[in-house]
């Protein structure tokens, strides 16, 4: 049985504790204040749940994590576009960039103030072939 709240009343607490510790329909039945709140067309609300309901995030492999990445940077991208496109946070992303850059399949290259990350041909063979399994 969803339990009501009556809004537009000026003592409103009173009327959902009564709800609260009483059955609904005894109380609507016996009670002057339903008599009103049909007169004049108050509307009820329900009482929204409390808690939310969490939402899992999928886990990805470490290779799933390392495609992302080589396909988040097939153009020149700086850092945080790289994360924000692979959905990575700062530590997975450097714990998977370094391995990257280090087996070769990325190129670091510096543009001003700016460090830019491209996958090379190495990286993109490999993307490809993870693309078909």
């Amino acid at each position: 049985m969803v339990k009501h709240i009556l809004t537009l009343l000026p003592f409103r607490n009173i009327v959902s504790q009564r709800l609260i510790e009483s059955d609904p329909s005894d109380f609507f039945l016996n009670n002057r204040l339903y008599e009103w709140q049909k007169q004049y067309h108050v509307e009820t609300l329900p009482v929204l749940p409390l808690r939310r309901k969490s939402v899992r995030r999928a886990i990805r492999s470490q290779d799933e994590i390392e495609a992302a990445i080589l396909d988040s940077c097939r153009t020149p991208t700086v850092q945080h576009w790289i994360m924000v496109k692979a959905r990575l946070g700062y530590d997975t992303f450097w714990k998977h960039m370094n391995t990257l850059l280090t087996s070769g399949l990325m190129e670091e290259t510096c543009d001003g103030s700016k460090t830019l990350y491209q996958t090379n041909a190495k990286g993109l063979d490999l993307l490809g072939r993870l693309a078909l399994e």
